[in-house]
């Protein structure tokens, strides 16, 4: 059952009356075909894309936030102005979805939201190299927490208050408040 599409759909129902929204990446190709690295044309096992699945529940949540742009909101209109996203593949082809959907806006990486493990650091590729698969990749934005600034972490706790940290810093930065 693939819940990625449920999770999407049910976080923008009930926040639809904010400033930010937040989700997780479709699912993961890993999940689904334990055989997956042996079909690509990278080596990079901790950095799997999104399953056909994933794919769908990607398009699905860019179609939702396409309508939820067309909707007034409060009688003014609303428009989705940031997409920020870790690095990794499977959610940078989350936020193509929703870019190519809403065709104005960009995609800036941030690795300081991406997932960090104990054994190694992140396997997920440069900017520059995203880029070249992903043209709405914002490479003029500087990211928070730069790759080379990611530290090896012990706990989900960790992990998480890195990411809010970065995800209020970038909010500033973007001039959301």
């Amino acid at each position: 059952m693939n819940t990625s599409y449920e999770t999407n759909s049910t976080m923008i129902e009930r926040t639809k009356s904010k400033d930010v929204f937040l989700t997780r990446h479709g699912a993961r190709i890993d999940y689904e075909d334990p055989q997956w690295l042996q079909h690509c044309s990278h080596n990079r096992s901790d950095d799997p894309h999104l399953s056909p699945s994933g794919i769908i529940a990607a398009q699905e949540l860019a179609r939702k936030f396409k309508r939820m742009q067309n909707e007034d909101r409060e009688g003014s209109c609303w428009k989705l102005t940031h997409i920020v996203s870790s690095p990794y593949i499977r959610c940078i082809e989350t936020a193509n979805e929703v870019a190519l959907a809403l065709g104005d806006v960009s995609i800036k990486v941030e690795p300081g939201i991406a997932e960090v493990n104990t054994s190694r650091h992140p396997g997920f590729l440069d900017v520059a190299d995203l880029k070249s698969s992903f043209p709405l990749i914002d490479e003029h934005y500087e990211p928070v927490v730069p790759r080379e600034e990611l530290v090896l972490e012990y706990s989900d706790g960790a992990a998480a208050k890195r990411s809010a940290k970065v995800a209020r810093r970038v909010r500033e930065g973007a001039g959301c408040g």
